[in-house]
């Protein structure tokens, strides 16, 4: 299962699943958000780890804004196990970015 690996990089993030999602939260605030279709959602404001994502065949798609903090929102499709092995480091980065921006945006 993708949201139990994605919560073993980064182990502060707790595992919340609803009917049609999954959201990975650290403390109230949501970090990554997987949908029913294996969309996987990422917070990220680093437009260097996004360059390093695309290079790295990470298809990340900027993701329609509805609300301020979609304004960092960037949804992966097809994220799997085996590509997040095959990229675990930059995975990893991806996921710490996200609960960075997560966080912030709590703390604002």
């Amino acid at each position: 299962m993708v949201a139990k690996r994605i919560q073993q990089l980064d182990q502060r993030l707790s595992i919340k699943e609803n009917d049609d999602h999954i959201t990975l939260k650290i403390g109230s605030s949501v970090a990554i958000v997987i949908s029913s279709s294996g969309t996987v959602g990422f917070l990220i404001r680093s437009e260097d780890l996004l360059g390093r994502a695309q290079v790295a065949g990470l298809n990340l798609e900027k993701a329609p804004e509805r609300y301020q903090i979609h304004k960092y929102k960037y949804l992966l499709r097809g994220l799997d196990l085996k590509a997040i092995q095959e990229r675990e480091d930059l995975v990893r980065e991806i996921v710490e970015e996200s609960v960075r921006t997560a966080s912030d945006r709590r703390r604002k």
